[in-house]
């Protein structure tokens, strides 16, 4: 018998169902941050893995009783309101502000909106990653206290409350029903032919470089897969661990 060298035989994923791989997805695709940072192979294994992750989250959202797409629309714009009043306020410290506000706000505009608003306009499980990472920045470099100077401690949480309830909308966060009908199945498994070839091009880049900073960047990118450990039967999926830096 032939042997076959293909992403499927190479490649062995954990046990995971839509929920738990829509989560890891979300994950992974934090994780490789910026695609013009990346290698052009990888960047377009991470464009096919938001493509799949896009399709299995419509599908759950659609068919097993996450929340209805009306109150998908209306958590949208509320972050989106959100994230539009936060951009305005900072650009008006920005241009009316002391000296010491003026260089604040300037700092957070170029850490949250380096592109404008143009993340608003993808599609709802691109915008939550986009929003999820940079929500996690805020945490990491401590941006929040900045925020504080500025009085935007509030904006800030009511920024994380709706991010929080666009999960819970979008399906992204909350527990699926464990029936998985047809178009289900067939959107988690392009799912995970898309995290197969995702690992494969980033472990081929490693591989090619040798180099210890190629290895950290492989670990950083596969994060999210090598720290999930799958639940036993009948308990609840564990939330994959967040992309280190």
């Amino acid at each position: 018998m032939s042997r076959i060298y293909d992403a499927q035989s190479l490649v062995e994923l954990p046990r995971l169902d839509a929920a738990s791989a829509a989560a890891v997805g979300t994950a992974l695709v934090a994780a490789a941050g910026d695609p013009k940072k990346l290698k052009a192979n990888v960047a377009a294994a991470v464009a096919r893995l938001v493509a799949a992750l896009v399709a299995l989250n419509a599908t759950l959202v659609s068919g097993l009783g996450a929340a209805p797409e009306s109150g998908l629309r209306s958590a949208l714009r509320a972050e989106a309101a959100l994230w539009a009043g936060i951009h305005d306020w900072l650009k008006g410290f920005a241009a009316t502000g002391t000296p010491e506000q003026t260089t604040l706000a300037e700092k957070l505009q170029a850490a949250l909106f380096a592109n404008g608003l143009l993340f608003l306009r993808s599609a709802a499980a691109k915008r939550w990653t986009d929003t999820d990472t940079r929500i996690q920045m805020i945490d990491k470099e401590n941006l929040a206290a900045d925020f504080a100077k500025l009085g935007g401690a509030a904006p800030l949480q009511r920024l994380r409350d709706a991010h929080k309830a666009t999960g819970i909308a979008a399906g992204i966060t909350t527990p699926k029903a464990a029936v998985e009908t047809a178009p289900v199945r067939e959107d988690l498994d392009a799912l995970k032919a898309a995290m197969r070839n995702h690992v494969l091009q980033v472990v081929a880049n490693a591989s090619a470089d040798d180099t210890a900073a190629a290895t950290a960047l492989a670990e950083k990118l596969l994060q999210p897969l090598l720290a999930y450990v799958p639940p036993e039967t009948g308990k609840t999926a564990p939330a994959p661990l967040p992309p280190q830096a």
